[in-house]
């Protein structure tokens, strides 16, 4: 009876080594090194900031396909998928899934609309602290219900208006 215990533990230990090396040879299979994924694809949706120099603007990512997690990285150190708080500019993103793929891309945040005045001219702004200004003079020959607006050119000259605006 002696003789058969060592056989016994010997035959267990050998199928034990024949299955785990089975499953081994099964996950891990060089032909397929990475189960099938469908491609890493990333999409932003923009909302535009109200106006230049106002920090409400936002992108919204989208990530389907790749194998999650996956890492993101905005060109603002921002590590989420949606980011908000900004101000008008180009902002871009860097997302890596499990098995190393990457997808970038870049959003531009606009400044929403400038100010038109009723004549449908549009003027740039500036901030400068915690005020808009505007960086021009008006040229509005029209008041909104289509009265001409008096006003007087430099030089009494209407070519000038576009560069110096009217009084």
């Amino acid at each position: 009876m002696s003789t058969i215990m060592p056989l016994m533990k010997y035959r267990c230990f050998q199928f034990i080594l024949l299955i785990t090396m089975a499953f081994w040879d099964f996950t891990c299979d060089s032909n397929n090194e990475h189960p099938e994924t469908n491609p890493l694809v990333i999409h932003l949706c923009v909302t535009d900031a109200s106006l230049p120099g106002k920090a409400d603007g936002s992108i919204n990512l989208e990530i389907s396909g790749g194998m999650t997690p996956y890492s993101i990285q905005w060109s603002t150190g921002d590590t989420t998928e949606d980011i908000d708080h900004l101000l008008p500019g180009i902002y871009s993103v860097l997302v890596r899934d499990n098995l190393d793929d990457t997808a970038v891309d870049t959003a531009i945040v606009g400044a929403g609309e400038l100010p038109r005045d009723s004549d449908g001219n549009s003027y740039a702004i500036v901030k400068i602290g915690n005020q808009i200004w505007m960086k021009e003079n008006l040229r509005v020959s029209h008041s909104p219900d289509g009265d001409t607006v008096v006003s007087y050119c430099y030089d009494d000259d209407t070519v000038n208006a576009l560069t110096f605006g009217r009084l």
